[in-house]
Protein backbone atom coordinates (compact mmCIF):
# COMPACT_ATOMS: atom_id res chain seq x y z
CA UNK A 1 0.00 0.00 0.00
CA UNK A 2 1.31 3.42 -0.91
CA UNK A 3 0.78 6.57 1.13
CA UNK A 4 0.58 9.92 -0.67
CA UNK A 5 3.75 11.94 -1.00
CA UNK A 6 4.61 13.93 2.09
CA UNK A 7 6.43 17.23 1.59
CA UNK A 8 9.23 18.07 4.04
CA UNK A 9 10.74 21.57 4.26
CA UNK A 10 13.78 22.20 2.07
CA UNK A 11 15.99 22.99 5.07
CA UNK A 12 15.84 19.29 5.94
CA UNK A 13 16.96 18.15 2.51
CA UNK A 14 20.63 17.99 3.52
CA UNK A 15 22.55 17.42 6.70
CA UNK A 16 24.85 20.29 7.77
CA UNK A 17 27.49 17.77 8.80
CA UNK A 18 27.71 15.89 5.49
CA UNK A 19 25.82 18.07 2.99
CA UNK A 20 24.05 14.89 1.98
CA UNK A 21 21.61 15.45 -0.85
CA UNK A 22 18.68 13.10 -0.34
CA UNK A 23 16.82 11.47 -3.22
CA UNK A 24 13.51 13.10 -4.03
CA UNK A 25 11.18 11.55 -3.23
CA UNK A 26 12.67 9.44 -0.44
CA UNK A 27 11.05 6.06 -1.07
CA UNK A 28 10.37 4.31 2.24
CA UNK A 29 9.13 0.75 2.69
CA UNK A 30 7.56 0.01 6.06
CA UNK A 31 7.30 -3.69 6.97
CA UNK A 32 4.87 -3.76 9.88
CA UNK A 33 2.21 -6.34 10.74
CA UNK A 34 0.24 -4.04 13.06
CA UNK A 35 -2.13 -1.67 11.19
CA UNK A 36 -2.24 0.71 14.15
CA UNK A 37 1.56 1.06 14.15
CA UNK A 38 1.48 1.61 10.39
CA UNK A 39 -1.00 4.46 10.85
CA UNK A 40 1.13 5.88 13.68
CA UNK A 41 4.29 5.93 11.56
CA UNK A 42 2.42 7.25 8.51
CA UNK A 43 0.91 10.09 10.55
CA UNK A 44 4.27 10.84 12.17
CA UNK A 45 5.88 11.11 8.73
CA UNK A 46 3.15 13.49 7.64
CA UNK A 47 3.74 15.61 10.76
CA UNK A 48 7.47 15.76 10.10
CA UNK A 49 7.12 18.01 7.14
CA UNK A 50 10.57 16.47 6.09
CA UNK A 51 12.00 15.75 2.50
CA UNK A 52 9.40 14.69 0.04
CA UNK A 53 8.76 11.01 0.73
CA UNK A 54 6.64 8.13 -0.44
CA UNK A 55 5.63 5.48 2.09
CA UNK A 56 4.78 1.92 1.03
CA UNK A 57 3.46 -0.58 3.53
CA UNK A 58 4.07 -4.34 3.56
CA UNK A 59 2.16 -6.22 6.24
CA UNK A 60 4.05 -9.55 6.26
CA UNK A 61 7.60 -10.84 6.23
CA UNK A 62 7.05 -12.48 2.84
CA UNK A 63 5.60 -9.35 1.25
CA UNK A 64 8.42 -7.25 2.66
CA UNK A 65 11.11 -9.60 1.37
CA UNK A 66 9.55 -9.61 -2.09
CA UNK A 67 9.61 -5.80 -2.20
CA UNK A 68 13.20 -5.73 -0.94
CA UNK A 69 14.17 -7.98 -3.85
CA UNK A 70 12.67 -5.39 -6.24
CA UNK A 71 15.19 -2.72 -5.08
CA UNK A 72 12.70 0.14 -5.42
CA UNK A 73 13.20 1.91 -2.09
CA UNK A 74 15.78 4.17 -0.48
CA UNK A 75 15.00 3.14 3.10
CA UNK A 76 13.52 -0.02 4.63
CA UNK A 77 11.86 0.38 8.05
CA UNK A 78 11.36 -3.03 9.65
CA UNK A 79 9.37 -3.83 12.75
CA UNK A 80 11.00 -6.41 15.00
CA UNK A 81 7.90 -8.58 15.41
CA UNK A 82 6.57 -9.96 12.12
CA UNK A 83 4.42 -12.95 13.01
CA UNK A 84 6.47 -16.14 12.90
CA UNK A 85 9.50 -14.14 11.79
CA UNK A 86 11.40 -11.19 13.20
CA UNK A 87 12.83 -8.00 11.78
CA UNK A 88 16.27 -9.54 12.38
CA UNK A 89 15.32 -12.42 10.07
CA UNK A 90 14.21 -9.96 7.39
CA UNK A 91 17.31 -7.82 7.91
CA UNK A 92 19.54 -10.85 7.41
CA UNK A 93 17.64 -11.95 4.28
CA UNK A 94 17.59 -8.43 2.88
CA UNK A 95 21.32 -7.94 3.35
CA UNK A 96 21.95 -11.30 1.69
CA UNK A 97 19.98 -10.03 -1.31
CA UNK A 98 21.71 -6.63 -1.40
CA UNK A 99 24.44 -5.74 1.14
CA UNK A 100 24.05 -2.02 0.37
CA UNK A 101 20.37 -1.51 1.24
CA UNK A 102 19.59 0.93 4.04
CA UNK A 103 17.61 -0.62 6.90
CA UNK A 104 16.15 0.95 10.02
CA UNK A 105 14.86 -1.45 12.69
CA UNK A 106 11.99 -0.59 15.04
CA UNK A 107 12.40 -2.22 18.45
CA UNK A 108 10.28 -2.55 21.56
CA UNK A 109 11.19 -1.14 24.93
CA UNK A 110 14.27 -2.78 26.41
CA UNK A 111 15.43 -4.02 23.02
CA UNK A 112 19.09 -3.11 23.43
CA UNK A 113 20.29 -6.64 22.62
CA UNK A 114 18.09 -6.72 19.52
CA UNK A 115 19.41 -3.30 18.46
CA UNK A 116 23.01 -4.43 18.94
CA UNK A 117 22.39 -7.53 16.82
CA UNK A 118 20.74 -5.41 14.11
CA UNK A 119 23.71 -3.06 13.93
CA UNK A 120 26.09 -6.01 13.82
CA UNK A 121 24.19 -7.39 10.83
CA UNK A 122 24.40 -4.09 8.97
CA UNK A 123 21.36 -2.04 9.95
CA UNK A 124 22.01 1.66 9.52
CA UNK A 125 20.19 2.52 12.75
CA UNK A 126 17.39 1.50 15.08
CA UNK A 127 14.61 3.24 17.00
CA UNK A 128 12.57 2.12 20.03
CA UNK A 129 8.87 2.44 19.29
CA UNK A 130 8.17 3.97 22.66
CA UNK A 131 10.36 6.94 21.67
CA UNK A 132 8.64 7.48 18.34
CA UNK A 133 7.95 11.14 17.63
CA UNK A 134 8.22 13.57 14.75
CA UNK A 135 11.64 14.75 15.96
CA UNK A 136 13.15 11.34 16.74
CA UNK A 137 11.83 9.77 13.53
CA UNK A 138 13.28 12.58 11.41
CA UNK A 139 16.66 12.38 13.15
CA UNK A 140 16.81 8.59 12.89
CA UNK A 141 15.87 8.56 9.21
CA UNK A 142 18.46 11.25 8.44
CA UNK A 143 21.13 9.36 10.39
CA UNK A 144 20.32 6.12 8.58
CA UNK A 145 20.49 7.74 5.14
CA UNK A 146 23.72 9.57 5.99
CA UNK A 147 25.40 6.38 7.23
CA UNK A 148 24.33 4.57 4.08
CA UNK A 149 25.70 7.40 1.93
CA UNK A 150 29.04 7.34 3.74
CA UNK A 151 29.28 3.53 3.47
CA UNK A 152 28.63 3.66 -0.26
CA UNK A 153 31.20 6.43 -0.71
CA UNK A 154 33.77 4.46 1.27
CA UNK A 155 33.07 1.31 -0.75
CA UNK A 156 33.41 3.22 -4.03
CA UNK A 157 36.68 4.79 -2.85
CA UNK A 158 38.03 1.39 -1.81
CA UNK A 159 37.12 -0.07 -5.21
CA UNK A 160 38.90 2.84 -6.92
CA UNK A 161 42.03 2.28 -4.80
CA UNK A 162 42.02 -1.46 -5.52
CA UNK A 163 41.57 -0.80 -9.24
CA UNK A 164 44.44 1.70 -9.24
CA UNK A 165 46.67 -0.73 -7.33
CA UNK A 166 45.92 -3.45 -9.87
CA UNK A 167 46.85 -1.12 -12.74
CA UNK A 168 50.14 -0.21 -11.03
CA UNK A 169 50.89 -3.89 -10.34
CA UNK A 170 50.31 -4.77 -14.00
CA UNK A 171 52.52 -1.90 -15.15
CA UNK A 172 55.28 -2.95 -12.76
CA UNK A 173 55.13 -6.50 -14.09
CA UNK A 174 55.39 -5.20 -17.67
CA UNK A 175 58.43 -3.10 -16.72
CA UNK A 176 60.09 -6.10 -15.08
CA UNK A 177 59.46 -8.25 -18.16
CA UNK A 178 60.92 -5.50 -20.36
CA UNK A 179 64.11 -5.24 -18.28
CA UNK A 180 64.44 -9.02 -18.17
CA UNK A 181 64.19 -9.19 -21.97
CA UNK A 182 66.58 -6.27 -22.37
CA UNK A 183 69.13 -7.82 -20.01
CA UNK A 184 68.91 -11.11 -21.91
CA UNK A 185 69.44 -9.40 -25.26
CA UNK A 186 72.44 -7.47 -23.94
CA UNK A 187 73.93 -10.52 -22.27
CA UNK A 188 73.80 -12.82 -25.31
CA UNK A 189 76.59 -11.18 -27.41
CA UNK A 190 78.75 -10.75 -24.32
CA UNK A 191 78.42 -14.47 -23.56
CA UNK A 192 79.63 -15.36 -27.04
CA UNK A 193 82.54 -12.94 -26.71
CA UNK A 194 83.45 -14.37 -23.31
CA UNK A 195 83.55 -17.89 -24.76
CA UNK A 196 85.79 -16.63 -27.57
CA UNK A 197 88.06 -15.04 -24.98
CA UNK A 198 88.26 -18.30 -23.07
CA UNK A 199 89.25 -20.16 -26.24
CA UNK A 200 92.00 -17.64 -26.94
CA UNK A 201 93.26 -17.78 -23.38
CA UNK A 202 93.35 -21.57 -23.52
CA UNK A 203 95.63 -21.36 -26.54
CA UNK A 204 93.11 -22.98 -28.89
CA UNK A 205 93.05 -19.96 -31.11
CA UNK A 206 96.67 -19.93 -32.10
CA UNK A 207 98.40 -18.07 -29.28
CA UNK A 208 98.57 -14.45 -28.06
CA UNK A 209 99.63 -11.21 -29.59
CA UNK A 210 99.23 -7.65 -28.43
CA UNK A 211 95.84 -7.29 -30.18
CA UNK A 212 94.30 -10.37 -28.65
CA UNK A 213 95.52 -9.36 -25.22
CA UNK A 214 93.83 -5.96 -25.58
CA UNK A 215 90.57 -7.55 -26.79
CA UNK A 216 90.72 -10.06 -23.96
CA UNK A 217 91.30 -7.33 -21.39
CA UNK A 218 88.43 -5.20 -22.73
CA UNK A 219 85.97 -8.12 -22.77
CA UNK A 220 86.99 -9.14 -19.28
CA UNK A 221 86.23 -5.64 -18.02
CA UNK A 222 82.77 -5.82 -19.65
CA UNK A 223 82.08 -9.06 -17.82
CA UNK A 224 83.20 -7.70 -14.47
CA UNK A 225 85.99 -8.55 -12.08
CA UNK A 226 84.92 -12.20 -11.77
CA UNK A 227 85.93 -12.82 -15.39
CA UNK A 228 89.20 -10.88 -15.57
CA UNK A 229 92.27 -13.01 -16.31
CA UNK A 230 95.80 -12.07 -15.54
CA UNK A 231 98.46 -12.17 -18.24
Amino acid sequence: MNAPLTSWPSEHMASPQTSLALPTPVRILLVEDDPDDHILIRDTLEEMGAPTCSLEWARTYEAGLQLIHEHRHDLYVLDYRLGAHTGIDLLRAGKASDPHITILLLTGSGGELVAAEALRLGAADYMPKNLLSRKTLHRTIMNALEKAHLRRSLAEHQQHVEHTNQILTNQNQEIQRFYHTLAHELKTPLTAAREFTAIVLDGLGGGFNVGTRRISSSLSRLHGPDHQTGE
